[in-house]
């Protein structure tokens, strides 16, 4: 049991949850629910990080406020992500099998 806790605390950090895929206890329901929601963290952490290119590729050009925008952006998604990460991992250690706010439903490997 105290084995499987560290699997699930590492399956909130991005990429890891990859650790979660391959151990022997992988068709447990809980190890699935938290390799699910760090499988689901890394995705949204993934698409943040596109999104904020994007707007740098597209709005860099403009002096001040496309600067401001991207920064802005890209400081709000990752305090997002990393709040997400550190609520899935006190879930994890504490046992719960909690859904992440906002994203946690659509979890697709359970």
């Amino acid at each position: 049991m105290q084995k499987n806790k560290i699997f699930h605390i590492l399956s909130y950090i991005p990429l890891l949850f990859l650790i979660s895929l391959f151990i022997p206890e992988k068709d447990n329901p809980t190890v699935r629910f938290h390799c699910g929601q760090g499988m689901l963290l890394t995705i949204v952490s993934a698409a943040c990080s596109a999104i904020t290119r994007t707007l740098s590729f597209t709005l860099g050009w403009i002096p001040f406020a496309g600067s401001l925008i991207v920064y802005a952006f890209s400081a709000l998604s990752g305090l997002v992500v990393f709040a997400f990460m550190i609520i899935g991992i006190v879930n994890a250690a504490t046992d719960k099998t909690d859904p992440l706010p906002l994203i946690g439903k659509y979890a697709f490997y359970r």
